[in-house]
């Protein structure tokens, strides 16, 4: 049922404003061309939408329409910039005659005005500020594509026409005739119907709508929590003090109370309103925050179950070829050890010995990868790892290339094994320095202590399920080019690289061993903004930096 209103929501934004603006001016057009009162306004009581402003509505509209529509071919698009440019002239010439004092008799070259307003200076001019939002208008739909420091002054300019429209139909629902002028119009001057308003509003809001996802749109026109508080909110927020307002002073007028107790009531409703909409605005964010907590962690479970799958695949790979591997090493070494020490083919041998050596190195790394290699795990102390590793690295790396440390004192030791440890930490450190390339930056590499909460633990989609406490955190920073979504999501599958052929192990492996020993790694990555690696190993248990006897395990 929620689907269904849902879909009947968006089906009624998508549908097209400029269509009632444009149908509302013929309508007033035909009333001026029979000369029927009922067509031109409302009631005989009421202003009537001149004739001027019935033809810009209809220019203004048709022009936004054909500026909407992506498959507007571009001479229509420059017959509705020209529609543009004549609303704005409609608008423009008719604040020149005021400004002027001068009757130019523009308002009548069509029609003739017989009624006149008491007090009004010409028949059949629009007013001053239905002038100005068609000034405004045609501006914005000149400007429609134009931004400046992410703000579109086209929106800027429709959004005044809207604040000037909704003022004036506050006028006329509260009867304030100054209102219906904007206040700052002499009342000699024609105030702005009610339906021109109430159409200028619907204007307004078709030009918001051409472009959504661009400048203040932006908002409005996403799927965020955000969006989502905008959209349920602006509607209620906009009608409902204008309604109560109304109410009270209709009461007031009734009788049915005084001044002290109608402003009371006025007082209570607001507020109210305004807690029950501060609890469908907290109830909105849950949902949202729901939402994105449950879409989270189907991401979470979706990578989680493609890298187990690449594990147990690289596992069982590396298990059965690391077999090949020792008969090929055993018959080598069998045939080495039977020629004579003057044979050619011993140069041959131990070069085939080096390639085995150099694939059995890359076994334990798919080994490593799948969680299946042996470790002898002992307290370590990480600081030091790193401290030790950083030093040796540093003759290792492109000289444009250095190395920040920032390792906190009396740091607590983890269950580790203290081999893959260090290649945890070589591995990080040389993708950091790769990413940097050419360029002479630094890579940071931080170490220190953390009371791990559940929300802080969740930022780790790269993890299992971890508990609360306290962890050891390896932070390593570079300043390179960074990654897209796509990329990031990747990095860990066993031989993705960005580089050249051959590469791609070295974040597995670190992966597997990380996951072998508990932990948990998390990535944050923009590009052009450089990479972050986190890495988290829960304390030791027991009586920490006392030495304990290590153990060989099966990871």
């Amino acid at each position: 049922m929620r689907s269904t209103l849902s879909q009947r929501w968006r089906s009624i934004a998508a549908f097209p404003l400029e269509a009632i603006v444009i149908a509302a001016g013929w309508i007033v057009l035909l009333g001026w061309l029979l000369d029927v009162a009922s067509l031109k306004g409302p009631t005989s009581s009421l202003p009537a939408m001149k004739a001027n402003s019935a033809f810009a509505f209809v220019v203004a509209g048709a022009s936004l329409w054909v500026l909407r529509s992506p498959s507007a071919g571009r001479g229509l698009r420059r017959l509705a910039r020209g529609g543009a440019a004549l609303v704005l002239l409609v608008g423009s010439a008719t604040l020149a005659e005021y400004a002027s004092g001068l009757s130019l008799h523009i308002d009548e070259l069509v029609f003739h005005d017989a009624s006149t307003l008491t007090g009004a200076a010409v028949a059949g001019r629009m007013g001053v500020n239905t002038a100005v939002c068609f000034v405004l208008v045609g501006l914005s739909l000149l400007l429609l594509d134009v931004e400046w420091r992410r703000i579109r002054p086209a929106q800027v300019g429709v959004m005044i026409v809207g604040v000037v429209g909704f003022v004036a139909v506050l006028g006329y629902l509260y009867g304030a005739a100054t209102l219906q002028r904007s206040g700052f119009v002499p009342r000699r001057v024609m105030p702005m119907a009610l339906h021109t308003a109430l159409v200028m509003l619907l204007l307004s809001g078709s030009v918001l709508r051409a472009r959504p996802g661009k400048g203040f749109l932006r908002l409005a026109a996403g799927s965020g929590a955000g969006s989502i508080v905008f959209k349920r909110m602006f509607p209620l927020v906009v009608v409902l003090p204008a309604a109560l307002g109304y109410l009270q002073l209709k009461g007031q007028r009734a009788g049915f109370y005084g001044t002290e107790v109608g402003t009371a009531l006025l007082a209570g409703s607001l507020t109210f309103s305004l807690a029950g909409l501060l609890w469908t605005l907290a109830r909105a964010l849950e949902r949202a925050d729901a939402k994105q907590r449950a879409t989270l962690d189907t991401i979470r479970v979706i990578e989680a179950q493609k890298l187990e799958s690449l594990g147990v695949l690289a596992g069982g790979i590396a298990h059965d070829f690391n077999n090949l591997l020792v008969g090929v090493l055993f018959n080598a070494r069998l045939v080495f050890d039977e020629l004579p020490p003057a044979s050619r083919l011993r140069t041959q041998l131990t070069d085939i010995e080096s390639a085995v050596e150099r694939a059995a190195t890359l076994t334990r790394q798919m080994l490593a990868y799948a969680g299946k290699g042996h470790f002898v795990v002992e307290q370590v102390d990480l600081g030091g790892t790193v401290q030790e590793m950083t030093s040796l690295m540093r003759a290792a790396i492109p000289k444009n290339v250095e190395l920040v440390t920032e390792i906190a004192p009396d740091l607590p030791p983890i269950k580790a094994d203290a081999a893959q440890l260090t290649q945890v930490v070589m591995n990080l450190i040389i993708n950091a320095a790769e990413a940097t390339g050419d360029k002479r930056a630094a890579v940071q590499i931080a170490v220190g202590a953390v009371d791990a909460t559940a929300d802080y633990l969740g930022r780790f989609s790269l993890s299992e399920e971890l508990a609360a406490g306290r962890y050891v955190v390896v932070e390593v920073n570079d300043a390179g080019s960074g990654m897209d979504e796509a990329t990031r999501a990747r990095i860990f599958e066993p031989f993705f690289s960005t580089k050249f052929t051959g590469r791609g192990l070295g974040l597995a492996a670190t992966l597997g061993i990380i996951r072998a020993h508990s932990g948990a790694i998390s990535v944050e990555s923009r590009p052009g903004g450089g990479s972050s690696f986190r890495v988290l190993f829960p304390v030791a248990t027991g009586e920490a930096g006392r030495g304990s006897g290590a153990e060989t395990r099966a990871a």
